[in-house]
């Protein structure tokens, strides 16, 4: 249990959410005196215990597993690639599937010449844009605007929306959408 810190990840956490011990045991249904035993590695906490404290930390139990580095280098040509639109768009995901990432960071090209429509859609959270080459046009809340390289875009994800590229050039961007998308 020591290699992976678990009673360290609950406590740096538990204080990060500004939670003291009495309120985690209470949410987590646990005693104060074993989650103290827990964060100081005193003993280990069975599976049921580790996902009774991770739903009250607002996590997935997963959490507690990822030995993963402070940080997670893609090599080009390793990034996951989804193509949609019948390979109108192709999004690639920069950043790995790391457990907990509240978002989806990608790079996305839109075809040049295949203008295609499809309906307006919304979600929770929110996006942001930015273009690097290319237009796009994008639709929100039936307002078109036009965006060329160097422009950027945030908006609530509630608000009906659309992107296009009407151009014969590629568009390709990249996007931070949140929550998680893919």
């Amino acid at each position: 249990m020591e290699e992976l810190h678990i009673g360290k990840r609950i406590r740096d956490l538990r204080k990060k959410k500004g939670m003291s011990l009495a309120v985690l045991a209470e949410k987590s249904e646990t005693s104060a005196g074993l989650i103290s035993q827990i964060e100081r590695n005193l003993v280990a906490p069975s599976v049921f215990i580790m996902y009774r404290i991770a739903q009250s930390l607002d996590i997935d139990i997963s959490y507690f597993f990822n030995t993963e580095t402070a940080y997670n280098l893609q090599r080009k040509g390793t990034h996951q690639v989804m193509s949609t639109n019948h390979g109108l768009n192709s999004h690639i995901l920069l950043n790995s599937e790391q457990p907990g990432r509240p978002y989806d960071f990608l790079y996305l090209i839109l075809k040049g010449g295949e203008h295609y429509k499809k309906d307006c859609i919304a979600h929770n959270g929110e996006e942001c844009v930015y273009i690097l080459s290319g237009t796009m046009h994008f639709i929100i809340d039936d307002e078109e605007l036009v965006l060329n390289p160097g422009d950027s875009l945030h908006f609530n994800s509630t608000h009906p929306h659309l992107y296009l590229n009407k151009g014969k050039e590629d568009c390709e961007s990249i996007w931070v959408i949140s929550p998680r998308f893919f």
